[in-house]
């Protein structure tokens, strides 16, 4: 039997990693930093996405597909992402302290890393979708996050 409040508690954390991931390709591409706009969270029995403070969407555990949940594919995707993160934000802390030609370097291969990442959060996202039975691209649109470089 599947747990629907530590499914919605999985997903939270998932797409809570999407944020943190948008977050730092915007910081690389322009220095800006700027409030969450949108925020998907478990709360209380039901899964609550807030757009400026608002609430937008509630899905309540009984309203769960949770028939479309594949936990051993998404956890695969998170360790697989946990991984790549971590390996990601390593290489962004080193970029201070390296020349323009390895720093150059350096973010070339965050991009490759970047490409991957974009490529397990988009199932995550969508596994997520399934379950929730709500459309998250205009909550957690990888798009532009996920389109052309870095830099």
């Amino acid at each position: 039997m599947i747990d629907p409040v530590s499914t919605m508690a999985t997903i939270g954390a998932g797409l809570s990693l999407v944020d943190k991931f948008v977050d730092l390709v915007r910081k690389l591409r322009s220095g800006e930093q700027r409030p969450y706009r949108v925020e998907a969270k478990a709360e209380a029995g039901s899964f609550v996405i807030r757009r400026d403070g608002q609430v937008v969407e509630k899905v309540a555990a009984q309203q769960l597909h949770l028939n479309e949940w594949d936990s051993a594919r998404f956890e695969a995707l998170r360790q697989r992402v946990s991984s790549l993160w971590n390996q990601f934000n390593g290489l962004y802390g080193q970029l201070p302290n390296l020349s323009v030609d390895e720093q150059v370097r350096i973010k070339q291969r965050m991009d490759t890393m970047r490409h991957e990442l974009c490529k397990d959060f988009r199932e995550m996202v969508d596994i997520s979708e399934k379950v929730l039975g709500v459309a998250l691209e205009d909550h957690y649109t990888l798009y532009s996050t996920c389109h052309d470089g870095l830099s």
